[in-house]
């Protein structure tokens, strides 16, 4: 198989459909689709076991509720094609998808390839991101400081196509956490020979009310901000952070903003405000931090800092 696509799922019966048929229907057809059931309670496992049967080149898994990342992680290893493609089961592909993203990628030798993508809104709207305004290829430290800023090139993993071998021969998983996609992609772009990034938007992705970005609870800001440590320590370990600090700094600030904002709602939800600037604190200081500490003990020290109440 030239490409597998990995698709998990948990309780998405609603979507799971419209994400396989835009699968099988691509106009690139040397592929094989893995579907990880991560212990869905709803249809889905139903459905997904239905394709499985039509389509031969499906394959089916299931475990325990473990999270996306543990069901990222098995779906890579049981992926058997030369490149890797992510696909969350409540969003949907162009037909030319794969076509054209495997072509750029054998054209111009790049192990990754990024495209543009669109936001749906309430299955209907369509919008798409204009954010991803630089094109072309980029060597690995220009699409690594374009992937920590966050700007033209999001950390995001299903609107990419990834040599499969950056993950096996490099030993790189996702972490069992939120935001595993920002703690875990700029590794994977660091170690591309090159990358590449499109303009074609051929990616269509779900805004969905009780998705990760709508999901305001310290445990999710706290990862969110883990994610700092994760990457400034590969950053200062692998030597290359002044190479990269103001794409860092960058980060640093737009993660600061949301947590000022992501805080107070929830502690509006909560009706409570009392603990409101102690955790602002407790932020900003986690991100001052993270500039200093550098080895793999002391950024578990740091994250044992990270105390909201």
């Amino acid at each position: 198989m030239k490409i597998s696509i990995i698709v998990p799922f948990y309780n998405t019966h609603k979507y799971l459909k419209r994400c396989l048929n835009s699968i099988i229907s691509q106009t690139f057809k040397d592929y094989e689709v893995i579907l990880i059931d991560d212990g869905s309670t709803d249809y889905s496992y139903k459905i997904a076991e239905r394709y499985k049967l039509r389509y031969n080149n499906i394959k089916l898994y299931k475990q325990e509720n473990k999270g996306v990342a543990s069901a990222r992680n098995k779906g890579v290893l049981m992926a058997k094609g030369e490149y890797v493609a992510f696909v969350d089961s409540d969003d949907f592909i162009h037909k030319d998808y794969l076509k054209r993203m495997i072509n750029v990628a054998l054209q111009t030798n790049a192990d990754v390839v990024c495209c543009n993508f669109y936001w749906l809104f309430n299955n209907e709207i369509a919008i798409k991101n204009y954010i991803n305004c630089k094109t072309g290829l980029f060597s690995n430290i220009a699409a690594l400081n374009l992937v920590i800023s966050d700007t033209y090139m999001q950390s995001y993993l299903w609107n990419k196509l990834w040599k499969r071998d950056l993950f096996v021969s490099l030993n790189i998983e996702f972490p069992n956490m939120f935001f595993e996609d920002i703690a875990t992609s700029f590794k994977l772009i660091y170690y591309a020979n090159k990358v590449y990034i499109m303009k074609d938007s051929l990616y269509y992705y779900t805004q969905r009310s009780n998705s990760i970005l709508h999901n305001f609870s310290f445990s999710t800001q706290g990862d969110y901000l883990k994610s700092l440590a994760i990457i400034k320590n590969f950053l200062d370990t692998h030597n290359i952070y002044y190479q990269t600090y103001k794409s860092f700094n960058f980060l640093c600030c737009k993660v600061m903003l949301v947590l000022v904002i992501s805080l107070f709602m929830i502690h509006l939800q909560q009706k409570s405000f009392s603990s409101l600037f102690y955790n602002y604190k407790t932020a900003f200081k986690f991100i001052l931090a993270s500039h200093r500490f550098v080895t793999d003990e002391e950024q578990k020290m740091l994250t044992n800092l990270l105390k909201f109440e």
